[in-house]
């Protein structure tokens, strides 16, 4: 038996966040959705949203102001 990995929640939300940026072509500079925006969009709680956008800013992948 293999064991069980653990996957945290933000990493998808990540993900998720990427594929949105991707997908609904925004670029450097562009205003991004609100987290309750995201929340919504994405059914997660506001605590993932935040975890996710801190990751994605440590990383400089977005800049959050």
């Amino acid at each position: 038996m293999k064991p069980i990995k653990k996957v945290r929640l933000s990493d998808g939300v990540v993900a998720a966040i990427k594929e949105t940026i991707a997908a609904d072509g925004f670029k450097p500079g562009d205003k991004f959705y609100s987290e309750n925006e995201l929340t919504k969009k994405l059914q997660v709680s506001r605590s993932s949203i935040r975890e996710a956008l801190r990751i994605l800013e440590v990383t400089g992948q977005v800049t959050v102001s």
